[in-house]
């Protein structure tokens, strides 16, 4: 079994230090969660932001009726008057040939005017001469309306807010809580790096867990889908720019599951002799016969030569020894021997 440094244990002091981060982000999720629910509970049905100006493909009457005409016109113009933004268009009718002037707010509005004409039975085409107010008090107008809406909207939805945040918090404290038990984890595991990756994944799982249940509080679960998305476009291109570290992050794993050495083996790895001291996510560290710190990527180590010598205790080692050109070298070979069998690690027997 690997002998790894046991992880972290997460204090009460540490988990209560953790909670306001927590807090801080799905706090932000949900209000922007609640603030699109709100928009789309309050948003009227709207004709497409992109529109032809010409009415739907039928049959154009081979004689114009001027009372036809009339009513065209008499029916957008009501329609018209009932929309806020459109109460200013002008409307003149031609031969089923509708044609919009004055000032609207916004290109928004623009659309919807022709949307709506195009529409209207016995219209052969809308002529667009539309212009957008620019002044500042018919643009600001409406945008601060609008943010009393949301804010308003925010504010009568701060109870459900509320209990939605005390519902994630809960589930996310409890996977914290679970993930702070390492001795279970370590009786899973086996050893303590895979421990530590076991509850580093509770953590994220009941975390991501008390988002989705306060999402479904909010009935904004849509939003989580879109968030997901784009987090996933964001993690290929992270991904692409941190290959290295993830090759090292799964080479760590793969070392764990192996396990080639243990903590304070003597090995050799790519060369460098020293002790293990420990594995991490990223290198495993060496001490040097020196005295030094070695770390060495993951990635080289997986791939690597490794020669352990702690791993089988008996070792024959090769001694060089010098005799003086004037000595017996058979007498020499005895006292050498009469010395390295006098040492109390020394087999009887050949390694």
């Amino acid at each position: 079994m690997l002998v790894l440094p046991s992880p972290r244990r997460i204090s009460g002091a540490a988990l209560w230090s953790a909670l306001p981060t927590i807090a801080l982000w799905l706090a932000a999720l949900i209000l922007l969660s609640s603030q699109e629910a709100a928009a789309q509970d309050a948003a009227p049905t709207q004709a497409p932001a992109e529109v032809s100006a010409e009415a739907p493909q039928t049959a154009i009457a081979a004689r114009a009726d001027g009372q036809s005409d009339a009513d065209i016109r008499g029916r957008i113009r009501s329609i018209f008057s009932e929309i806020a933004g459109l109460r200013g268009v002008e409307v003149r009718v031609s031969a089923g040939v509708v044609t919009l002037t004055g000032t609207v707010a916004t290109l928004e509005d623009v659309n919807r005017a022709i949307a709506i004409a195009g529409r209207v039975a016995g219209v052969v085409t809308v002529q667009n001469e539309l212009e957008r107010d620019l002044k500042v008090d018919s643009n600001l107008t409406p945008a601060i309306d609008r943010f009393s809406d949301d804010l308003r909207g925010l504010v009568r939805g701060l109870p459900l807010i509320g209990v939605a945040l005390v519902i994630a918090l809960v589930i996310g404290a409890f996977g914290y809580l679970l993930a702070s038990f390492g001795r279970l984890w370590r009786k899973i595991a086996p050893n303590t790096f895979l421990a530590e990756l076991l509850a580093t994944l509770v953590r994220f799982v009941f975390v991501v867990l008390g988002i989705v249940a306060g999402l479904e509080v909010l009935g904004a679960t849509a939003l989580l889908g879109a968030v997901l998305g784009g987090a996933g476009v964001i993690g290929i291109a992270i991904g692409f720019a941190i290959r290295d570290t993830v090759d090292n992050y799964v080479s760590s794993l793969m070392l764990s599951l192996r396990q080639p050495f243990r903590a304070n083996d003597h090995v050799v790895i790519e060369g460098h002799e020293g002790r293990v001291v420990r594995l991490t996510s990223r290198a495993t560290i060496l001490m040097t016969l020196e005295g030094n710190h070695l770390r060495i990527p993951n990635s080289t180590v997986f791939k690597a030569v490794i020669l352990n010598y702690t791993r089988n205790p008996e070792r024959r080692f090769d001694f060089e020894l010098g005799i003086d050109a004037n000595d017996d070298p058979v007498d020499g070979m005895a006292v050498g021997l009469r010395a390295v069998r006098g040492l109390d690690f020394v087999l009887e027997q050949r390694a």
